[in-house]
């Protein structure tokens, strides 16, 4: 890892992990509205409660909730092998030059923003074959991702 790449990766830590985050929030507010109360402290206590429990609530809802769905799919992923054979390949084919090239340039540009990749691929004996690697506006208009977030793509379970 190299200097440039330090701060990506401090900053995208805390993306990564919105539930730690906000659930520390949560609390820390928690604790100080317990100590507002012990205090007589009550329309502080309150608002010092009713913060934890929102962030408590958005800590469960963005970050926790797709973690625990991500732990399920890789799990329904290694007991379906058959519906997913690109999944335990080992070796990787890339066909598409133009399309491997735009994305290196992408690494080699260090863009702040990371996005997936959607490409169209088959497996040949236990090799994934990439035919092509489409780009993010071509993605979104043939349809593969649904909508785009500051920190999220929402992939079209039904066309990927």
């Amino acid at each position: 890892m190299n200097l440039k790449q330090i701060p990506y990766v401090l900053g995208w830590s805390v993306f990564a992990l919105p539930d730690a985050l906000l659930l520390s929030v949560a609390a820390l507010n928690g604790s100080t509205a317990y100590e507002d109360f012990s205090q007589g402290k009550i329309t502080s206590g309150l608002v010092n409660c009713c913060f934890s429990l929102y962030a408590a609530k958005m800590g469960i809802s963005l970050g926790l909730r797709p973690r625990i769905q991500l732990s399920r799919d890789i799990v329904t992923i290694s007991q379906q092998e058959q519906d997913y054979p690109l999944e335990s390949n080992e070796t990787v084919v890339i066909q598409d030059h133009n399309g491997l090239e735009e994305l290196l340039q992408k690494t080699t540009e260090s863009r702040s923003r990371e996005w997936g990749t959607v490409f169209k691929a088959y497996d040949e004996d236990r090799t994934s074959v990439i035919t092509e690697i489409l780009s993010p506006e071509r993605a979104r208009e043939e349809g593969y991702t649904l909508n785009e977030r500051f920190a999220s793509v929402r992939f079209n379970g039904d066309r990927s």
